[in-house]
């Protein structure tokens, strides 16, 4: 996941309780001639604190845009000299040094949940040094059940209505097989229990983030439970990051996993939450209390049609269409002495029907070239 524009890394730069802990843990962990790798720098403020803590050489790593404003952020700057920006996915670049710390921000709001984590550990085994540090370098999941009512009501009960004659009823199994996003104040979140730890990852070792775990918990109070309530723990050396809903609010939200039915729980009950999420793939959580188990999956919060469905198989033959077929013959074109005008007069000799006019060709071949050149 890249964040592409200025605005998505808005609230991230101005966000002053995470970077105040992660200035504490840069500050501690970068010595004086220390080569420190900012990984998805952004805007580049982490990799900057490494600068003003003393390192000789940051190499700051980011596969978006934003990396220009980056570079005219630094230009100029007192530590210009210290700072290396590098355009691409940690995969595709090469540093010419090994480095002393890592520096990365690839949590998501669930920890996984966006898929950043491995290009982490290919980072840590590729470019950092033999005990190197890494900020941060573990970090946990936590849940625990949760009353929920008016955003349950809000989000998913919604759908049992109709509308001028259309009845939605049967899109509620699309929204209780959803992941919901949201802070504290906005998901007005009653916790019936005490937070259980889910999962535990190990930055250092780790070398994936398939998580098949369970984690029971005992009710504190009556209640009615409308699902479980998702948030991570992260270390920085000894800086606690938590995201947890009763701490001061960042840019991180909580995450929450619904039950299919509400179920009314009392003190003492115990209450099951099993997860299962391969890296790159689809949650799968099962609830189970005194009253039976529920289990639901975002592979069914959407309709899933068999022909977009045999297309991921690894038996499925596929073959070109003609789109496909216009973009391999730009790929080809694209040999370092044919301009795009030219790529595009042929483009439209050869499909016709796919472009209305030489413009519409021409936006086509630097599509393809801003990606691929």
């Amino acid at each position: 996941m890249s964040y592409e524009t200025l605005y998505d890394h808005r609230e991230m730069l101005l966000d002053s309780r995470r970077n105040e802990i992660y200035r504490t843990a840069i500050a501690r962990a970068v010595q004086p001639g220390s080569v420190v790798l900012d990984l998805g720098a952004g805007l580049g403020l982490h990799g900057f604190m490494a600068a003003v803590s003393g390192a000789s050489k940051v190499y700051m790593v980011e596969p978006g845009r934003v990396l220009n404003i980056t570079r005219q952020i630094m230009n100029g700057g007192k530590f210009a000299q210290n700072i290396v920006c590098l355009d691409g996915k940690i995969e595709d670049v090469q540093l010419p040094e090994p480095v002393d710390v890592i520096i990365s921000v690839f949590t998501g709001n669930f920890l996984i949940s966006e898929d950043l984590l491995p290009s982490l550990f290919y980072a840590r085994e590729h470019f950092l040094k033999p005990g190197g540090i890494m900020l941060p370098d573990r970090a946990e999941m936590i849940v625990a059940p949760a009353q929920v009512s008016e955003f349950y009501e809000a989000n998913i009960d919604c759908w049992q209505q109709t509308v001028h004659g259309l009845d939605l009823s049967g899109l509620r199994t699309y929204a209780v097989n959803s992941l919901f996003s949201g802070s504290a104040s906005e998901l007005q979140a009653r916790l019936l229990s005490r937070p259980g730890k889910l999962n535990e990852v190990e930055f250092h070792s780790a070398d994936h983030v398939n998580c098949d775990h369970s984690v029971t918990v005992r009710v504190t109070e009556d209640g009615v439970c409308h699902g479980f309530l998702g948030w991570f723990n992260a270390m920085l050396g000894d800086q606690l990051l938590s995201t947890a809903p009763d701490q001061p609010a960042m840019h991180w939200r909580q995450v929450f996993l619904p039950v299919g039915e509400p179920v009314a729980v009392s003190k003492g009950d115990e209450l099951n939450f099993a997860l299962k999420r391969p890296d790159f793939g689809e949650w799968t959580w099962t609830i189970t209390s005194p009253g039976g188990q529920q289990r639901q999956s975002t592979f069914l919060s959407e309709p899933r049609l068999p022909a977009v469905m045999e297309k991921k198989s690894p038996q499925y033959r596929a073959k070109r269409t003609e789109k496909g077929s216009a973009i391999l013959q730009v790929l080809i074109a694209m040999d370092g002495e044919t301009s795009t005008t030219d790529i595009a007069e042929k483009l439209l000799d050869d499909f016709p029907d796919q472009f209305k006019n030489e413009r519409a060709a021409i936006d086509f071949a630097v599509y393809i070239a801003e990606r691929y050149s």
